[in-house]
This record gives C-alpha cells, sequence and structure tokens, in this order.
C-alpha cells in the first residue's frame, strides 16, 4: 500500500490482517479505506470513505487535517472504518462516526509541534485516544453512551527517557511506549485515573 497506514489489527483467529489506509490526508481530498490479508493470501478492500467534511458544520469551513487515525469496531467483519480521530491544522481534536456521518466531539486541545502517532482503542463502551509527541502525549476517553470525553489534567503527559522513542499503543487501559537504546528495549506502562463520565 502507498497510502499512510491509520490502523492495524489481527483477527481474533490469527488468520487475518486488517489494515486502514488513508491518503491525501492534508487536502479537501481526504479518505480512507480498510483493507483485511488473510494468510491464505487473499485480500479484501472496502469502499472508499471520505474523511469529515466541514461543509456540514459551516464553523470549521476550510479545515484541514495534520494526521487522521481510524478506529473499526468489528475489524473480522466490517466492510469499512467506523471512527476517524483527527488533529486539523488549528491542534484541535476530532472524533467522526464515519458510519453515521456524525461529528461525536470537537476538542480545541491547541495541539502544537507535530503528532508522531495515533493509537486507538475501544474499551467496553468507550473510545481511548492517545495522540504522541516527541516528548509528551495527549489522551481523552469518549463515552458512547453519554457523549462526554474525558482528559488529562493539561491535555498533557510529558515524559523524558533515554534512547530512541519508536511509538507507543494501548493495552486494554494502559498506555504503553517503548524505546530502544543500547541495552536493548525499554517499555514504560502509563495507567490513568479519569474522572467519571456518565454525565457531562
Amino acid at each position: 500500500f502507498t497510502d499512510q497506514l491509520v490502523e492495524s489489527r489481527i483477527s481474533a483467529d490469527g488468520e487475518t490482517l486488517f489494515l486502514a489506509t488513508a491518503s491525501q490526508v492534508k487536502s479537501t481530498s481526504c479518505a480512507v479505506q480498510i483493507h483485511r490479508v488473510a494468510s491464505d493470501g487473499s485480500t479484501f478492500s472496502g469502499p472508499i470513505q471520505t474523511c469529515y467534511r466541514p461543509e456540514h458544520d459551516d464553523s470549521k469551513q476550510g479545515m484541514q487535517f495534520e494526521r487522521v487515525a481510524t478506529t473499526t469496531l468489528f475489524p473480522d467483519l466490517s466492510t469499512s472504518a467506523d471512527i476517524l480521530t483527527a488533529v486539523d491544522t488549528n491542534g484541535s481534536v476530532l472524533l467522526y462516526n464515519l458510519t453515521s456521518d456524525m461529528l461525536l466531539a470537537y476538542l480545541p486541545a491547541r495541539i502544537e509541534q507535530d503528532v508522531l502517532s495515533i493509537s486507538t482503542t475501544i474499551q467496553e463502551d468507550r473510545l481511548l485516544v492517545a495522540l504522541l509527541q516527541q516528548t509528551r502525549f495527549c489522551a481523552l476517553r469518549y463515552n458512547f453512551a453519554s457523549g462526554c470525553v474525558s482528559v488529562l489534567e493539561g491535555y498533557y503527559q510529558k515524559f523524558d527517557y533515554s534512547g530512541e522513542l519508536r511509538d507507543f499503543a494501548w493495552a486494554d487501559e494502559n498506555l504503553i511506549m517503548w524505546y530502544v537504546d543500547r541495552q536493548g528495549v525499554n517499555v514504560v506502562e502509563f495507567q490513568f485515573k479519569w474522572h467519571p463520565d456518565n454525565v457531562c
């Protein structure tokens, strides 16, 4: 695939690789598409989905994205991605339901500097999102039932570890970050205590 990888999963039986890719992320032509590659060599590609369309909200005309990620609720069965997480050129974070064509949340986080990676996961009825930068990350939690969004106090968690930062990912409700140095791989785990979010 020549497009940007924005989601990757392994099927429940371990036989299929699920991927979502995005093209032209920084333009109004931004689009995403899912793919499945089975162990027998067979492949599947879903329909091309347009990213969040600014015309649905007049206050956000002309919005462009800096980085996106998708979250697919049932990667073993789905033909398309469900949720788009995006950081726009103003540093704001959007959660957009591609399936129902609806904006879930818009956070004016004013994220500065480049976002290196976005990691998302579904835990019960909540979406967890983390946005990685070189020396800090932003994490948030969206409650599908109430529509409430919880964020870290001050939005960010700073970190400073020796070694080369490689990537990070959610493991249940914990965030795992890994580095490489001359001693090998170092793993750091972050745990969060979120505020109640059944009522906004």
